[in-house]
């Protein structure tokens, strides 16, 4: 599974690669920025949240004005789906845990998806 989750990441955050080449310090911010929607939607995951709400709180905090914002709200809605493939954890700091580990994944995939084949 985890092999699978590293594989879809990978996959939803190709497009970073391609900023992260142009500008190192943007790349930065927007791996950032994945990160926190990442443990938003495990967070929401883990809090019982229906996915269609959660990807939709995510996917809606993009304008319309952003570039790539069609390609942006793709990539959430893969995380949402791939957040919510992971089990519910039973006690608040493990679900606090589990949204941390999703967040520090999605920042190592896109952090490493421009450096050329990471």
């Amino acid at each position: 599974m985890k092999r699978f989750t590293a594989l879809v990441l990978a996959a939803a955050l190709l497009p970073c690669a391609a900023l992260a080449q142009e500008d190192p310090p943007a790349d930065d911010f927007a791996c950032d920025w994945l990160g926190a929607a990442a443990f938003d939607l495990m967070q929401a995951r883990q809090n019982g949240v229906a996915l269609d709400m959660a990807a939709e709180r995510v996917t809606g905090s993009v304008a319309e004005n952003v570039v790539y914002a069609s390609e942006t709200r793709a990539m959430l809605r893969q995380l949402a789906t791939i957040a919510y493939r992971a089990e519910r954890e039973g006690d608040e700091a493990a679900r606090q845990r589990a949204a941390e580990r999703f967040r520090a994944s999605v920042i190592t995939a896109c952090r490493n998806s421009g450096q050329g084949g990471g």
